[in-house]
């Protein structure tokens, strides 16, 4: 038998259910809410999760008799936790964080923390993170052996996007552009205060375009209005992640403006950043979170980090561009831009979850008749 995966999970979409038949679902389904409440109830009393139907998990784990079990998120953690506790299973884990899940408190997770520095006490457990940012996060908040935790940047396919070269010269609209949901850590309204301040130092010829949906686009909005910039601040909303690049390639610059949350919770790894320079752009970040181990081997000429926040350091950068991006040296960016990706493409990320799975293997008992089979959940 060759290598297999398994998705356990909680709540499956029902279009993804109908096609996929490796796809378990084990959260328990009442109609009657009272009944959930009162099944939630006995759980609670015996010291278990809720939501969660044990004994089909039990099935699936002896049916399926993964050699490791691969949760993304700590929330997914969460869950498995009492799983293997009440099912007596031992098998290995992977698990990946990604973000809210070091930095969230949820009562619905009731008791998060404690069950995640419990999970820390595995020696047959590995965990991973996209950034150095993270890691530091997640050791300081859960108590992991720094070695347990490696960071396995969040990898891109790179086959989407290539390099697009689009001129500018003086009486040309300079075009900036920015992917993100609209939700406060992502920053967007200093984009648009600098677009402001530009015009007011006489830079008039500068426009940004603005992909994405979220809480804050409607106040993103206002802001443009009040400011007297909508006329050069573009909302295209939500777009397909395939069209993303024919945005991107019809733009000069790229704007990541992600800031750190007065609880220290920061974008810990910036896809939508890599596709852009993947596509061939320039780039403008804040320094916040793991947006900067990007850019760690490069130069700074092409990819300029800003203090977070700072409204005349983002314009200084701006600026910058605007005036000498016609005389950049392309075929450097070009160099740039392949060592980025290099870095950080999908199959490269691959190949480390592979090498820790074998890590791992090595780790577990040595079962018979056992196949390589990591599942997910």
């Amino acid at each position: 038998m060759g290598n297999q995966n398994a998705i356990m999970t909680h709540v499956v979409m029902k279009s993804n259910k109908a096609t996929n038949e490796m796809l378990y679902d084990v959260s328990t389904h009442y109609s009657n809410s009272l009944m959930r409440k009162a099944v939630n109830l006995i759980h609670f009393l015996r010291g278990r999760c809720h939501n969660t139907d044990f004994k089909a998990a039990d099935n699936i784990l002896q049916e399926f008799q993964p050699e490791i079990i691969h949760c993304h998120f700590g929330t997914a953690a969460y869950f498995l936790y009492y799983i293997q506790q009440v099912c007596k299973n031992e098998t290995p884990v992977v698990l990946s964080m990604h973000g809210f899940d070091v930095f969230v408190e949820s009562e619905a997770f009731y008791p998060y923390e404690k069950i995640i520095k419990k999970h820390a006490q595995n020696n047959r457990l590995i965990v991973t993170v996209p950034s150095k940012f993270l890691k530091k996060h997640a050791v300081s908040r859960f108590g992991f052996d720094e070695e347990s935790v490696r960071v396995v940047h969040n990898g891109f396919d790179s086959t989407l996007f290539y390099e697009s070269y689009l001129p500018f010269c003086a009486g040309q609209t300079f075009k900036i552009i920015h992917v993100g949901r609209f939700i406060d850590l992502k920053g967007q309204k200093y984009l648009i205060e600098a677009i402001s301040e530009l015009k007011k130092r006489g830079i008039t010829c500068v426009e940004a375009v603005f992909i994405g949906e979220g809480e804050t686009l409607s106040h993103c909005k206002w802001l443009a209005k009040s400011l007297n910039v909508e006329e050069s601040c573009h909302f295209k909303g939500a777009v397909n992640h395939v069209d993303i690049f024919k945005f991107v390639s019809q733009s000069h610059l790229y704007v990541h403006t992600s800031i750190t949350a007065s609880n220290g919770h920061a974008e810990t790894f910036g896809v939508a950043v890599l596709e852009a320079v993947a596509s061939g752009k320039p780039v403008v970040y804040f320094g916040s979170g793991g947006t900067p181990e990007i850019f760690e081997d490069s130069s700074g000429i092409f990819y300029k980090q800003v203090q977070e926040k700072s409204l005349d350091d983002l314009v200084e950068a701006l600026g910058y561009f605007v005036e000498y991006y016609p005389s950049l040296d392309f075929a450097a960016l070009q160099n740039a831009r392949d060592m980025i990706v290099e870095r950080f493409n999908d199959i490269r990320c691959a190949k480390q979850l592979q090498s820790i799975y074998s890590e791992l293997l090595g780790r577990a008992p040595n079962i018979e008749g056992r196949s390589q089979q990591p599942t997910q959940q």
